[in-house]
């Protein structure tokens, strides 16, 4: 199993010891795909107000690094389209504009990741469970909220590159009466394949400067 880490870089250095335990005795090869930006964060949604890292500092098969203005540069027509439609109560727009800039990122992803099968896992996540690889294309429970949890997944062939590449079908979603949404899209997009869903796998958020962010994982199951 290959391992690809994705996502924005907050604070990578305070999540990289979890995945060495919990994740590296399972993988032969680890890529990643993020963006960054050397710009301080402030989100008042998140509680974040400082500087994200920047390189994650890790030797791997092949990475890519995204500039998020230039991530910014290549979003703007579809973040319309998806602010149109618009946003989810308790959402912001700013919410929304990370949800696009991220599906963006690992989109790039599908470029040079094999086919083959792959965990994939945001880069500001601390986990805390053993990981069991099991068969098949295997999810988490917990925080699905409706849908599909789109922190951390484990997929086989066909259905990584549906995963990766949900970005390009975002108007298409759109365009059948749907609000952009980050679980309920993900269960859309995978609609075509058979999905293993565990109690396991759990992982917190870990804000820029390494605070962990205290989930209920008994929550949107």
């Amino acid at each position: 199993m290959n391992l690809l880490i994705v996502g924005f870089n907050r604070s990578f250095s305070h999540c990289w010891p979890s995945i060495q335990e919990k994740w590296l005795p399972h993988v032969d090869k680890i890529f990643y795909c993020v963006s960054r930006t050397n710009k301080p964060v402030a989100n008042e949604r998140s509680g974040e107000d400082g500087q994200p890292e920047w390189d994650l500092g890790i030797d791997a098969t092949a990475g890519l690094y995204l500039d998020q203005a230039y991530v910014d540069s290549q979003i703007t027509q579809t973040f319309r389209t998806a602010l149109n439609a618009g946003v989810w109560p308790r959402w912001t727009p700013e919410t929304l504009h990370n949800l696009v800039r991220y599906l963006y990122t690992i989109s790039r992803a599908a470029s040079f990741v094999p086919a083959e099968r792959t965990a994939v896992i945001r880069c500001d996540m601390m986990h805390h469970d053993d990981i069991d690889p099991g068969e098949g294309n295997i999810f988490p429970v917990w925080h699905n909220w409706a849908g599909l949890n789109d922190r951390v997944a484990i997929l086989e062939p066909d259905a990584l590159q549906a995963y990766l590449l949900r970005y390009n079908r975002i108007k298409e979603y759109i365009g059948k009466g749907n609000q952009l949404h980050s679980e309920r899209f993900l269960k859309w997009a995978m609609a075509d394949f058979k999905i293993k869903k565990v109690d396991g796998m759990r992982a917190s958020r870990v804000r820029i400067g390494g605070k962990v962010k205290k989930e209920d994982f008994g929550k949107g199951r």
